[in-house]
């Protein structure tokens, strides 16, 4: 009985391993991602930053227990607040705060929908007004686009929160607080106008 043996040379040589990314390799790279989680951070907290704005001026001009503060306060109360909420979960990488994200960006976007009809009806009739209803609706479809990405949804899956804290932390944080404040203001500005 005589075995075959093949020599050396003709033998395939074993292939080198594929390279292995770090978890923080991965993280990092770009395809991995999360996309809409900074621009709906940012459009929770500029809306609270505008309801907050509203009610200082309310306040302002007719006085602590007027019908317009009591009602701004009423909306700081019963949106502004629980947005906050909602920015500091998906700052935390929360995973139901994407899917309450997704249905508030959705009911923003209707409503802005709603909006914007209504200044296309008033520049017909020649009424020209500043409005904030193309940026916020172009915002709610950004959000519910980018939140929907499987890469965002990865994102989720896979973060901790302390992972996501330290990820949204630092600089970013005072960053997305600081876009928040002035698109928060420029909103009333343009309201008010």
């Amino acid at each position: 009985m005589s075995v075959d043996r093949e020599s050396p040379a003709s033998r395939p040589r074993p292939r080198s391993p594929l390279p292995v990314k770090t978890d923080d390799e991965f993280e990092q790279a770009p395809e991995n991602q999360p996309r809409g989680v900074a621009t709906a951070i940012i459009f929770d907290w500029s809306l609270m930053v505008f309801l907050g704005t509203l009610l200082i001026i309310a306040i302002v001009q007719r006085g602590l227990i007027s019908r317009q503060a009591v009602s701004a306060a009423g909306l700081a109360l019963l949106i502004g607040l629980p947005l906050v909420g909602l920015g500091e979960m998906l700052r935390r990488g929360q995973r139901v705060a994407r899917s309450l994200q997704i249905a508030v960006s959705g009911l923003i976007a209707a409503g802005n929908i709603v909006g914007l009809l209504s200044d296309l009806a008033r520049l017909t009739r020649g009424v020209v007004r500043p409005t904030t209803s193309l940026p916020a609706l172009a915002a709610g479809l950004f959000i519910i686009w980018g939140l929907t990405r499987p890469q965002t949804i990865a994102w989720f899956a896979r973060i901790s929160m302390a992972r996501a804290r330290e990820r949204h932390g630092g600089s970013w944080l005072l960053l997305t607080l600081g876009a928040s404040i002035v698109i928060g203001i420029s909103a009333v500005i343009i309201s008010l106008a």
